[in-house]
């Protein structure tokens, strides 16, 4: 297992956070891992709320994110995430550019 890739993942099921708020979240722990295992305090300070703190930490630990993973795994389908060799230059571009996508099949030309 790929733990970038794990981690990306885990991080994409939050349904709460965005593009922006996974910035700021990076600004603040350097990096995904640093993420996962922050401690509810420090997450609530950036999430704005307890509940939201809570809530992420109950969803990146959950059973259901494991089997979902192994589910994209089993069907062949890649999680491309910010920092891959593969994710496009041209979406890093973007202002709100995407963590992570998940793809079946191959990217089209850059070109």
């Amino acid at each position: 297992m790929d733990n970038r890739e794990w981690s990306y993942f885990r991080l994409s099921c939050v349904d709460f956070i965005g593009p922006r708020t996974v910035v700021k979240l990076i600004d603040e722990f350097e990096n995904v891992d640093n993420i996962l295992n922050a401690k509810e305090s420090e997450l609530k300070n950036i999430l704005r709320s307890e509940d939201k703190a809570s809530r992420f930490i109950e969803i990146i630990n959950s059973d259901s994110v494991k089997e979902q993973y192994e589910r994209v795994k089993k069907n062949d389908i890649r999680i491309i995430y910010q920092g891959h060799k593969d994710y496009p230059e041209r979406l890093k571009l973007l202002y709100d550019a995407p963590m992570c996508f998940f793809l079946r099949g191959r990217l089209p030309d850059s070109s």
